[in-house]
This record gives structure tokens, sequence and C-alpha cells, in this order.
């Protein structure tokens, strides 16, 4: 529920903007950043670059995404559609697509007495919401904040055996949830490259 009132909140905002905001100038950019998925609090990397579709507020956004720790991997990529305005040195943007992206899932149990690893794994579709915001300190480098909303589908009830079976329950398979759908957040800089100095 915290996540989702964060992603409402910074929704409202960044719409609030762009009922006053001027055109953002055909730009292409850069960004690198980092973040954290809300799925089990995973940590992770970004990159993107924004393509704009000739002199319009349109562009598109090819992008990566790599969320990974002990037991939990997400690793998604594919392409946005997304709407720039700006307001002097402040960018906001909106949009969503799709792409395809691999879930692994693992845990540890005790069985026979001793420690045993666990996993699961993935590739399937995956769609994605953001907003965000990027404000540029220099005519080449800003800094921007997003959230985005990141579902994989298809995973739903993997059931994984295992043996020896778990010495607290005797079960003798592991659920792994492989269809994530959760919030993320991510920060980082953009490096504009090409087409017009005005913003």
């Amino acid at each position: 529920m915290k996540g989702k009132a964060l992603f409402a909140v910074w929704s409202v905002l960044i719409f609030l903007l762009f009922l006053k905001v001027d055109t953002v100038h055909a730009e292409r950019t850069f960004k690198f950043g980092a973040g954290i998925h809300l799925d089990e609090n995973t940590p992770g990397i970004m990159a993107a670059v924004d393509i704009p579709l000739g002199e319009s507020v349109v562009g598109v956004t090819p992008f990566i995404d790599i969320f990974s720790k002990s037991g939990s991997q997400i690793i998604d990529g594919g392409l946005n559609f997304l709407i720039k305005k700006a307001e002097g040195s402040a960018w906001v943007y909106i949009g969503g697509g799709g792409g395809w992206g691999y879930i692994k899932s693992g845990t540890e149990y005790m069985g026979g007495g001793q420690t045993h690893k666990v996993s699961a794994s993935k590739s399937q579709g995956m769609m994605n919401g953001i907003v965000g915001i990027e404000y540029w300190s220099s005519d080449k480098i800003s800094v921007f904040g997003q959230a985005r909303y990141i579902a994989l589908f298809g995973g739903t009830g993997t059931k994984v055996p295992i043996n020896p079976p778990a010495d607290s329950d005797e079960s003798t398979s592991f659920d792994a949830d492989l269809a994530v759908k959760s919030f993320a957040f991510q920060i980082g800089l953009s490096f504009k490259f090409g087409g017009s100095d005005d913003y």
C-alpha cells in the first residue's frame, strides 16, 4: 500500500505540472540511474535512451533494468512511449510500454538436517507505466527521478520439487511467485546528445 500511495502522489504532481508546462524541443537523452523495486525491496540499476519523434512532445524510450539481491533477480527491457513537457530547466514526462522480462526467485531450507538452496526462474512478457521529472543543471546534464509500475505476467503458481523434504513441515515443493506486479523508484543522471539546445 505504501508503494501505491507514493506512486499515486507522484503521478498527481506530474499531471498538475503537465497542465502548465510548455512543449519540449526535440532532444535525445541517455539516462543512467539506480533505484529499488519494492517487491522484496530489491536494489538495481537502469539505463534508457529518450528519442523524440520529430519536434512533437511524444518520444520513444528503449530501456533496460537489472534488480538483484541474494535469492531474487529481475531483468527487463523493452520500449516505452513518453510525453515530455518543459518548464524552464525542468522537464516532466509520463508514459508506458512493454517488453520482455526475466525473474528468478530462490530460498534456503533445512532438509535432512542440512541447508539446501532451491530456486526457479522464468522469462515472460512485461508491461510498465512511468512518471518522472528531470532538472537540467547545465546544457548537457540533468538529474532525474521517476516512479514506475512494473508487471511481469505468467509465473503464478510455480512449484519446484525439493529433495530431501523440508524438516519443518515435510513439504516436497517450493512455491515460487514468478508473476511480479510492483512499484519501482529510480534516480540518476541524464546526458543530452543531439537536437536543439533549447529547452
